[in-house]
């Protein structure tokens, strides 16, 4: 499956003496540090628009990436996924490195689960799939609309998700599509729309973790994506963000408790507030 990918991605692979490498992206490990270990111009980075390098920053420790070598170990592609839509591509060219971004190649395949609670609905759906992360979403997808505490012994757990499969491993969390978790002879349902916003039966937002909308906005103007085309520069680029389109002076509310822990400029940005949140979370606000 490998060998077939990178006839896809790199073309000439299966006419090259090159060899593929898969290897674990290292805890702790950058792109800069990426590039001075394998030695390679560091300028690679640095020409980078601030964009770009705050997505070369989205790599995650653990994951599986890529590297094509000649016979002379000298490197001449590699892959590095961002999220789960994006992909770093570093080329050899006859006049250096070049850098770009490609989309992440995957299957996707559907799923339904039946779970019977023993325990609690995460231990359950872990002992019955081994799959962690969707023991995860699937709490996530509930959050603040049940209370999994009065669940008794024999309540039923249904799960319709999509996994995304990549070089033979599940690559990134499942898709929650639809769920329903029975409480006490109940059952509640929740339905995956509009960029992965889950809503109940009747057709009302389940609210997850984040309760607040940040500001009272005539119309989101742009979304979160690590996978927009750019028409004009004719490749892939991220927007880390969501842009709310409002009117001068109109307040700004955080999307959940938390401290501040950045206040200025950063980076590429305009003004901006960064909150970190009790579980993990950062969000970054910025005012042009």
């Amino acid at each position: 499956m490998i060998r077939v990918f990178f006839i896809l991605v790199f073309g000439f692979f299966a006419l090259s003496a090159s060899t593929l490498h898969v290897e674990k992206w290292a805890k702790g490990e950058t792109f800069l540090t990426f590039l001075e270990t394998n030695k390679l111009p560091l300028n690679i980075y640095y020409d980078l628009a601030p964009q770009e390098q705050e997505l070369a920053t989205e790599i995650m420790s653990g994951i599986d990436y890529q590297i094509l070598k000649s016979d002379d170990d000298k490197i001449e592609q590699v892959l590095i996924p961002i999220g789960e839509e994006l992909q770093l591509h570093l080329i050899k060219q006859t006049d250096g490195y070049k850098l770009t971004t490609t989309p992440i190649i995957y299957e996707e395949k559907e799923h339904i689960v039946t779970v019977e609670v023993h325990s609690s609905p995460y231990q359950d759906i872990i002992k019955e799939t081994n799959n962690y992360l969707l023991a995860h979403e699937f709490i996530q997808a509930f959050k603040n609309s049940v209370n999994f505490k009065r669940l008794q012994k024999g309540d039923k757990v249904v799960i319709f998700y999509k996994k995304r499969m990549r070089l033979g491993k599940q690559f990134g969390a499942p898709k929650i599509e639809a769920a329903m978790v029975e409480i006490r002879g109940r059952k509640n349902y929740v339905f995956s729309y509009n960029k992965g916003r889950f809503y109940d039966a009747k057709g009302k937002e389940v609210e997850g973790f984040f309760l607040a909308r940040p500001v009272n906005y005539r119309r989101i103007s742009d979304r979160f994506t690590y996978k927009r085309w750019h028409p004009i520069l004719k490749r892939y680029r991220a927007h880390l963000g969501i842009d709310y389109a409002a009117n001068a002076g109109t307040p700004i509310r955080a999307a959940g408790n938390g401290k501040i822990v950045q206040l200025g400029r950063k980076g590429g940005y305009g003004k901006t507030i960064t909150i970190k949140h009790d579980n993990g979370y950062k969000t970054l606000y910025e005012s042009l």
